[in-house]
């Protein structure tokens, strides 16, 4: 019998793959990813960093049977719509990937390939297109974050968000998008914490803005020192934070309280005004000028009757919930997360909305024999994660309402539950792109649709 040798150590290292190199190719569009699209003898190639109308010189990254991926190495003809990007991170950090584009012609492109793929994927298109919602802020606008937290073993402290395509962090001193009472914070946070010798148990921060300060809650392996925790709640109290500490198994550790923080107003125009309470790891749209944009669109689509009932899918803190009890009988509000819907309802009843009903439950398993479910309404709200809407479309699909809006972050899920709707018998009657995410691939999207 024949035996094989014992090896030791690692693996044998392979040889290192030799990248290619690409002909100067013509971009044609922008995908909904960001990257730019060209077809080099009929195959498709993914660019990053090029735009439609350039002409780049290419390395290849990734090649397959369907497409190739590759990266733009030199700008042989620049488009007119190309900028100098304002982050001295971008070529680095994975956040803001389309600063190179401007924003104008940037929110354009997005819209223009959303319909692209509705036609192609889907074979439908909206009988209009309205205008895009744009704030009047494109950097400066992020009101949330997540910040990462790391430290070297030589002590040097790492603030700031993952490398492209890494999980690694690219040490930031400053966010051109973060609002700038953010930017203060994490300044003074990053001074406060590397006078410490040893933080590497604390991971990350999660922040939101509110109406009157921060709401900030620091995550860590095992519980902060007497002395770190002081030192952390004396910064909070200066730049008025609500500040909390959530260690592993261990509850949640308050620092600094500072009720104010905790609070966004949302301006209902031109009727309502509404106070949202939340926490730091609570889901908010991060764009607080677009998303009351958006709140508007849908109320403007929808028109609600005083006399109607609203069902509001992925309800979250009651962002579409309390505007839409102010004009109608009741709604009735569904998450996923049962400490939001807790929290949605005592916004209601802070608000003075007592015609709202909200239910607990994983929207993407609906439970058919639900109470809520067998209920019949006139509005249907729909504005889910990234994953879309999927099964609790299907589940809805002997519902007759008149008109039902579909709040979509990722397009290809706005597609797929489009083309589902339609089937069951709606008119896509109206669409709009909302730039929540400038300087970024990311694009939010309004639908309609209503009974034939």
């Amino acid at each position: 019998m024949k035996h094989r040798r014992i090896r030791y150590g690692g693996p044998r290292q392979q040889p290192k793959r030799q990248l290619q190199r690409e002909t100067p190719v013509e971009v044609l569009s922008l995908s909904l990813d960001g990257r730019g699209v060209a077809r080099p003898e009929g195959k498709t190639l993914f660019v990053r960093d090029a735009l439609p109308g350039e002409v780049v010189e290419v390395e290849i990254e990734k090649s397959g049977k369907r497409f190739d991926e590759g990266r733009a190495i030199s700008v042989i003809t620049p488009c007119t719509s190309r900028v100098e990007p304002a982050c001295p991170y971008y070529t680095q950090c994975g956040g803001c990937d389309l600063q190179h584009l401007d924003p104008e012609h940037a929110i354009a492109l997005k819209q223009q390939e959303l319909l692209t793929q509705l036609a192609k994927r889907a074979k439908i298109e909206p009988e209009s297109v309205d205008a895009p919602l744009c704030g009047s802020e494109k950097f400066g606008y992020r009101r949330a974050a997540r910040i990462g937290i790391n430290q070297r073993d030589s002590g040097e402290l790492l603030m700031g968000f993952r490398r492209r395509g890494s999980n690694k962090l690219v040490d930031i001193e400053h966010c051109a998008v973060l609002t700038p009472k953010i930017n203060v914070f994490i300044s003074a946070l990053r001074h406060t914490l590397a006078q410490f010798e040893r933080i590497k148990h604390i991971t990350q921060v999660e922040i939101i803005e509110g109406s009157s300060g921060l709401e900030a809650e620091l995550r860590a392996t095992r519980n902060l020192s007497d002395e770190l925790s002081r030192e952390l709640a004396s910064l909070a109290h200066a730049h008025e934070v609500n500040l909390s500490v959530r260690a592993k198994d261990l509850p949640t550790r308050t620092l600094n309280a500072n009720p104010a923080a905790t609070k966004l107003m949302i301006n209902d125009a031109p009727l309502f005004k509404f106070e949202l309470e939340f926490s730091a790891s609570d889901f908010v749209q991060v764009n607080a000028e677009v998303n009351e944009l958006m709140i508007n669109r849908v109320l403007e689509w929808l028109q609600p009757k005083p006399e109607e009932r609203v069902l509001d899918l992925f309800s979250g803190l009651g962002n579409f919930s309390l505007p839409l009890a102010k004009r109608v009988q009741q709604v009735t509000a569904v998450e996923g997360s049962a400490t939001m819907v807790e929290r949605s309802l005592e916004n209601a009843a802070k608000n003075g909305c007592s015609n709202i009903q909200a239910f607990a439950t994983d929207l993407s398993d609906p439970d058919t024999e639900a109470g809520w479910l067998a209920d019949s309404y006139d509005l249907i709200l729909l504005d889910p994660p990234r994953q879309g809407a999927a099964e609790i479309i299907q589940a809805l699909k002997d519902h007759k309402p008149r008109a039902l809006a579909y709040i979509a972050c990722d397009p290809a899920s706005l597609v797929r539950d489009a083309e589902t709707l339609v089937n069951q018998g709606y008119r896509f009657s109206r669409l709009c792109v909302a730039d929540m995410f400038p300087q970024t691939h990311h694009i939010e999207s309004l639908a309609l649709f209503e009974r034939c």
